[in-house]
């Protein structure tokens, strides 16, 4: 810790987290962690942080955790698909503005290219 200026209880916790991420801790009783570590104000605690752990089945059959995924993983795509659908709104008048403008543009191509050589340096 001392060559890398990291105070001992920081190098400790950091330690604690990464023992608890290891690939044998909860084996033998069919789990993994999931760590994270998290700061919170120092007048909670002098230490200012928290590991937190979270079990999960080895075989991912943590239905619960997986259900819950599902759920923001549905509600997110609900949401995005309303803001597309607000970004990218088209009315009826926004459809007859298309149609009226595709003919005003075919005239307006027809008459410049009629009215075009009036205009040509001779």
């Amino acid at each position: 810790g001392k060559t890398m200026c990291i105070p001992i209880g920081q190098l400790m916790d950091i330690l604690t987290a990464g023992k608890m991420m290891s690939w044998t801790t909860g084996q033998n009783v069919g789990v993994k962690y999931q760590v994270k570590m998290k700061h919170i104000d120092e007048k909670i605690t002098p230490q200012n942080r928290l590991i937190l752990c979270k079990a999960v089945a080895l075989d991912g059959s943590d239905k619960i955790a997986k259900n819950r995924s599902n759920l923001k993983v549905d509600i997110a795509h609900k949401k995005l698909e309303r803001a597309y659908k607000r970004a990218h709104h088209h009315t009826d008048d926004d459809n007859m503005n298309l149609s009226l403008s595709l003919p005003s543009a075919i005239i307006g191509l027809c008459v410049g290219m009629l009215i075009s050589p009036l205009f040509r340096k001779r």
